[in-house]
C-alpha cells in the first residue's frame, strides 16, 4: 500500500511517504488503517518544505501540527522512546490497584 504516493504530493511528500511509510511497517509502526494518517504527516512535511524554501516561517499551529503528527509515529527521541518501551516492555501490575477496594465485610 506505499507503491504510489497520493497525486497531490510534491516531491518531498512523495520523498518522505516512499521512506517512512516502508521504514514504519517494518518496524511494525504501521499498519493499513495507519496510512491515513501517514498521509497527513507527509502532507503537513510538504507544506513545512515549501515555506522553508521560500523563506517562510510555519505558524505555531502548523508547527504543532507537525510534532504531534511525527510523535504519533514515534518520531522524536521522547516519543520514540514511548514506543519502544510500549512494545518491548511487559505490562506492569498494578501496584495501587487493591487502594481504594472496601474491605470484606464481617459476617
Amino acid at each position: 500500500y506505499f507503491a504510489r504516493a497520493p497525486q497531490h504530493f510534491n516531491r518531498d511528500g512523495r520523498a518522505l511517504w516512499r521512506t517512512l511509510g516502508p521504514m514504519l511497517a517494518r518496524c511494525g509502526l504501521l499498519q493499513r488503517p495507519d496510512v491515513y494518517a501517514l498521509e497527513q504527516l507527509c502532507y503537513a512535511w510538504q507544506k513545512f518544505q515549501v515555506k522553508a524554501k521560500l523563506g517562510q516561517d510555519v505558524s505555531p499551529a502548523e508547527h504543532g501540527a507537525l510534532q504531534n503528527l511525527m510523535c504519533q509515529f514515534g518520531l522524536t527521541p521522547s516519543a520514540r522512546r514511548r514506543v519502544v518501551r510500549a512494545v518491548t516492555e511487559p505490562p506492569k501490575s498494578n501496584r495501587f490497584s487493591k487502594h481504594g477496594a472496601k474491605p470484606p465485610t464481617a459476617a
